[in-house]
């Protein structure tokens, strides 16, 4: 059958769960997938080791061995590159072992996938009645074999499962055998049942939009927005606590929300919706972890919009409001959404407990406003005022003391001419001040859901997520959460695959070192009248990776774990330690006399560009190859007048870029895979380098002065009076910089 892959949850240490869409006939294209998501378990996930050993006859001990114990098991040698592990040769000669676990009964699942249980597997205990010379003779032979280096290949069966296949974000998956159940479950036992046909766009989907108040840390009310985009409809569901909004308990609208005795009774009912509607996503925005972690999420990929936009915009507090007003798209709380609101919380008939679960507060937004509604809320607002004398008087200058909410009813005048004076207005406005404090959280989640669906969508976050998982070859959840650094981590993994290199090493615990960031010139203070100059070099890190050809194959083979912090070193101190280390690199290429694609350095080099490429390190080469695929996506872009087209290829200029421009990061990261402190901060001092050049070049040759300047970019008083006739001489003074700047790189480029 053929599959549309969505999303992968790991179930055991050696099964996962897929969870996608089956299609429904043998075409493979997302326009025949069923209509209801569905779920595929895969199990028998097992990782090879990767074995290493000076010893020659370490493999015939080793296959003996494991035939004594009726192990099957497989068995080839391979040679991969080796630029992670110190100490043993850059091609490095390993035997390649397989244990099946479909096949061995005998063994666990975590027996197979636990490294420590393999030293004892190949290591026999001694039996304590029989002496030592009573061993099998190939016991004895494997005893006296070293096993100098034991890697676990993968370090996760969703690691395997990715990597192995080369997928890429939501694919179409060929699964060749696998067995079904009468309920409609479907298992597979083999892996290699399962092969990457293409990426496709995404299917019709559910979208659900959640969001909630919490009161005492425990969630108060909620509203729920699916849209199915196939129909391209909505429901919106809400439910209340009852003793969260007393005032309001006698008159809240049933059909709009649900009212329940406490916050369990309404996460439990809200699993029931999300089980009822199985929405393929949910987006939310900073809903805290204790609350979240009580919904029924599986098979469900989810967006934190607060951690989702802080890669794609700037702000401070990533508040709704301020994503929204960030992007100009900022919804305001006006008279006719609050009268929307009331119409929508109250309502003069109530329904039986049965029916209001039945249809799980789902608003019938076709439903007329009835005429004894207005004498129901006339009964309310009378009986309310008898309660509280404070509220007898709704004189428009009188505030209530006691709210001390923000008050967002607060500029709005229900009562002005623009409005016609009918009843429905008369009672809303009484509304207002007589519910003003209960109401403002309940019209707040209506408020919250629009500002919520519209960031999402104008920030076009799912196909960006899309775009980026599939150059980066990560899970769509972890894009959509932000995680630059998995996101990094398995573009880089897919990268070694594809070249046949061994992975660093799985440990994330590595000691944290500082070493010194962008370099930050000390700014000219005051009101400058003279024409300025603005220049900054694109992509600055990533074109010092490629310009310098810093590579774990190169500057990073030298990396040293225990020196000292890099910060602790003043400039001069800096300088000597990057030349002595680049001196190193240079004399142990020339000692090797080898002039291979990734043993170059190709600064300040008249080389075309196929000659650069071909002696980049594989990390420059992932980054000139995003930066190139930019370019033609860029190119296209000039040439396509469809604006849906457009809109697509303008998603991925911007996804490449993200992805470019986050790979330096993994290289500082201690808790990343490919961290290394040496190449991270060889990169700053390079940066800082070249700020200074510039800045010397400015001032020393073309007379200019540096007003300020910040890691990439610089500030240039030209000397020329603010004039429009002065503003050709500036440009062309600028263009002279420029030119001495680049003339002196292959890639780094002052724009």
């Amino acid at each position: 059958m053929y599959f549309y892959l969505l999303h992968v949850e790991e179930e055991t240490n050696s099964s996962i769960n897929l969870f996608g869409y089956k299609l429904r006939t043998s075409m493979p294209t997302t326009k025949n997938v069923e209509a209801l998501p569905c779920k595929i378990n895969v199990s028998n996930i097992f990782s090879p080791y990767l074995l290493y050993s000076s010893d020659k006859d370490y493999l015939k001990g080793l296959m003996k061995c494991l035939s004594e114990k009726e192990i099957v098991y497989s068995v080839n040698k391979k040679t991969k590159k080796n630029f992670f592990y110190k100490g043993y040769p850059q091609d490095l000669p390993l035997i390649c072992l397989e244990i099946s676990g479909k096949d061995n009964k005998a063994l666990k699942a975590s027996e197979i996938n636990n490294i420590q249980y393999l030293d004892k597997l190949l290591v026999p205990n001694r039996n304590k009645n029989k002496s030592q010379n009573d061993e099998s003779e190939n016991t004895q032979n494997l005893r006296g074999l070293a096993t100098e280096l034991k890697i676990k290949e993968f370090s996760s069966p969703i690691e395997q499962f990715i990597i192995s296949n080369r997928i890429k974000g939501p694919s179409i998956l060929h699964i060749t055998n696998f067995d079904e159940t009468t309920t409609g479950k479907y298992f597979v036992k083999d892996l290699q049942d399962i092969k990457f046909i293409k990426n496709d766009e995404l299917p019709f989907i559910k979208i659900a939009y959640l969001v909630v108040n919490i009161n005492n840390f425990d969630v108060s009310s909620f509203s729920i927005q699916i849209h199915d985009t196939k129909t391209n409809t909505e429901k919106l569901i809400s439910g209340v606590v009852k003793t969260s909004y007393d005032k309001l308990n006698s008159c809240l609208q049933d059909e709009c929300f649900v009212l329940y005795r406490n916050s369990n009774e309404l996460i439990s009912h809200l699993n029931s919706i999300i089980n009822l509607e199985k929405p393929s996503f949910l987006i939310y925005h900073n809903i805290p972890a204790k609350n979240l972690k009580m919904l029924n999420l599986a098979g469900i990929i989810t967006c934190d919009l607060y951690m989702n936009v802080q890669e794609i915009i700037r702000g401070r507090t990533f508040s709704l409001q301020e994503i929204c007003e960030t992007i100009n798209c900022e919804i305001k709380i006006d008279k006719s959404m609050i009268k929307e609101t009331i119409e929508k919380i109250f309502y003069s008939g109530k329904k039986s407990n049965h029916d209001k679960l039945k249809n799980f507060g789902y608003i019938n937004d076709d439903k007329a406003l009835k005429h004894s509604r207005n004498n129901f809320i006339d009964s309310k607002i009378s009986d309310n005022q008898r309660s509280d004398p404070g509220l007898q008087n709704h004189n428009e200058n009188q505030e209530d003391k006691h709210d001390n909410n923000k008050q967002i009813f607060k500029n709005i005048d229900f009562g002005g001419k623009e409005i016609e004076k009918t009843k429905t207005d008369f009672y809303t406005t009484n509304l207002i001040q007589a519910y003003k404090k209960e109401m403002e959280p309940l019209i707040m989640l209506f408020h919250n859901i629009r500002l919520l669906r519209l960031a999402f969508e104008k920030l076009n976050i799912l196909e960006l997520s899309k775009q980026l998982t599939e150059i980066s070859g990560n899970l769509l959840i972890k894009t959509m959460h932000n995680a630059r650094a998995e996101r990094n981590e398995y573009l880089l993994l897919h990268e070694c695959y594809e070249k046949n290199y061994l992975f660093p090493p799985n440990i994330k615990d590595f000691k944290e070192r500082t070493y010194s960031g962008g370099l930050v010139l000390q700014p000219v203070v005051g009101f400058h009248e003279n024409l300025i100059l603005l220049l900054d070099f694109s992509s600055l890190y990533p074109s010092i990776i490629q310009e310098h050809n810093i590579c774990f194959s190169t500057i990073g083979l030298f990396d040293d774990e225990s020196s000292c912090n890099f910060k602790e070193k003043n400039q001069e101190e800096l300088k000597i330690f990057f030349t002595d280390l680049e001196n190193k690199y240079k004399n142990q290429m020339n000692s090797e006399k080898t002039t291979t694609s990734e043993n170059n350095n190709l600064s300040a080099r008249n080389l075309s560009k196929l000659e650069i490429v071909d002696m980049m390190g594989f990390l420059p080469r992932i980054l000139y190859n995003l930066v190139s695929r930019r370019r033609a996506v860029k190119d296209l872009m000039k040439s396509t007048a469809d604006k849906q087209q457009l809109m697509l290829l303008e998603t991925r200029q911007k996804a490449l870029k993200l992805t470019a421009n986050s790979i330096y990061g993994c290289l500082g990261a201690n808790f990343s895979r490919f961290c290394n402190f040496t190449m991270a901060s060889y990169i700053t001092y390079k940066g800082r380098e070249l700020l200074k050049e510039t800045k010397e070049i400015a001032e020393n040759l073309l007379k200019m002065k540096v007003i300020y300047g910040d890691t990439d970019s610089i500030m240039i008083d030209t000397m020329l009076p603010g004039l429009n006739s002065n503003y050709k001489e500036a440009i062309k003074m600028s263009v002279d910089l420029k030119n001495k700047i680049n003339s002196r790189f292959n890639l780094s480029k002052l724009k």
